[in-house]
């Protein structure tokens, strides 16, 4: 097993008890609905609000698939994480920041505690 120790402050997701865990974790969440449902997720975008909201921003292939790709992406955060509110926004293309010229697939908007 590699423990990563390092990333960019705004890679880490952080919870209220003051741990926190790397943002990757949603790519694995992604991935896994790609593998179940070949591809539906084309891109996205996930923004911490709090310590256990997050919206996510998707852009699917088949509108039919918003339900199928809501409970996957559940089931399979919930294998990682407990208690978190998820709030989904199905959009038809997600931009690159003006000053940067990169899409953030995750935004942290939770500050880190120190216990």
């Amino acid at each position: 097993m590699i423990r990563l120790n390092m990333a960019r402050e705004n890679d880490w997701i952080y919870n209220r008890d003051g741990t926190k865990c790397h943002s990757d974790l949603f790519c694995s969440v992604i991935d896994k609905i790609n593998l179940a449902l070949q591809q539906a997720v084309i891109q996205y975008q996930i923004i911490q609000k709090d310590y256990n909201e997050f919206d996510v921003y998707l852009v699917i292939d088949e509108e039919e698939e918003m339900d199928m790709v809501q409970r996957l992406f559940l089931e399979n955060y919930e294998k990682y994480q407990k208690k978190s509110r998820f709030h989904f926004f199905f959009v038809n293309c997600l931009y690159p920041s003006e000053k940067t010229g990169k899409l953030a697939w995750f935004i942290s908007n939770a500050k880190e505690k120190n216990i």
